[in-house]
């Protein structure tokens, strides 16, 4: 029964992490055309570092030290002007 389980449930999630990958690598796409992101990445291995980076911010906030709103965000912002302008 818990294979079952675990088996519909990592089904589920990879179904939207599929979704979720595509929507923001079309996003991307799109900047890149624009001229707003760079053009030498490329969009869905991005968009899976940009959500792993979502990801890690839900892991934080359930530490037992979780870091603060005023460091995460200049700090993230940082790393994406930096990685992908």
């Amino acid at each position: 029964m818990a294979d079952g389980v675990t088996t519909g449930m990592r089904e589920k999630l990879a179904h939207h992490q599929t979704r979720s990958i595509n929507a923001l690598a079309d996003i991307l796409r799109t900047a890149q055309r624009l001229g707003v992101v760079r053009e030498d990445f490329e969009a869905e291995a991005t968009a899976a570092v940009v959500l792993s980076l979502v990801f890690g911010r839900v892991l934080s906030d359930i530490a037992e030290e979780p870091i603060s709103d005023e460091r995460w965000i200049p700090t993230i912002m940082k790393f994406l002007e930096s990685a992908l302008i």
